[in-house]
């Protein structure tokens, strides 16, 4: 059954202390995850690099 009357002011504190909380962590998560996307965009710019060093010195070698 539904209590059809609101929640009392400790409920209210309590959620909104519980509600902030939450916020912090997600605001702590997206901090690692944005991080994390940084460090894989570096990795990914290393490895094309890579790539097209061997991709131009493998068409070197065809040629000689």
């Amino acid at each position: 059954m539904i209590d059809p009357y609101p929640k009392p002011r400790w409920d209210l504190e309590n959620d909104v202390v519980r509600l902030e909380q939450m916020i912090i962590v997600y605001e702590q998560e997206i901090e690692l995850l944005k991080q994390e996307k940084k460090e894989l965009k570096d990795e990914v710019h290393i490895l094309k690099r890579k790539l097209e060093v061997l991709t131009v010195s493998g068409k070197q070698q065809k040629r000689a």
